[in-house]
């Protein structure tokens, strides 16, 4: 069963939208925000990407976004680490994506502990996401969300 997603509230910051914040900061103009990182510990300590708050992520009409996971998990034996299967469907749940706003929204699982540390996990076929940081109480997983628009 797909998660049920609310309509997003995006994580606002100072007033105004994060991407608008992020791309004052670096120069970059807020309608032609092409890439960018989501960081664990930013959600953690600020609450912004929760699953009250998520991040959203627009590029430009005509483009899609692509998702890559940095984990950086710091144990890495193999019995930490292991690829999902059939026989084997681990799933330690870092965030949730959610993309078109028609009934029924696709949705996506980011998984980590899994496979190699930097991989992607996501292709949109349009060109804005929701995304969902998963909360954990105790010892929270650290990882980075890099998105990149594509032409």
């Amino acid at each position: 069963m797909s998660p049920v997603f609310t309509p997003a509230r995006p994580c606002l910051t100072g007033g105004k939208e994060f991407a608008e914040v992020m791309s004052q900061q670096s120069n970059i103009n807020p309608n032609n925000l092409l890439h960018g990182n989501l960081a664990s510990d930013v959600t953690t300590k600020t609450g912004c990407g929760n699953t009250d708050a998520p991040w959203v992520i627009e590029v430009p009409e005509g483009q899609r976004i692509r998702l890559t996971l940095y984990d950086f998990w710091l144990n890495t034996s193999s019995s930490d680490r292991q690829a999902p299967s059939p026989g084997n469907p681990i799933c330690l749940v870092y965030a949730t994506i959610k993309e078109g706003f028609d009934t029924p929204p696709r949705s996506s699982t980011v998984c980590g502990r899994q496979g190699p540390r930097v991989h992607r996990v996501f292709n949109s076929a349009s060109n804005r996401v929701e995304i969902r940081v998963q909360q954990a109480r105790e010892n929270p997983p650290k990882f980075i969300l890099r998105y990149e628009g594509l032409h």
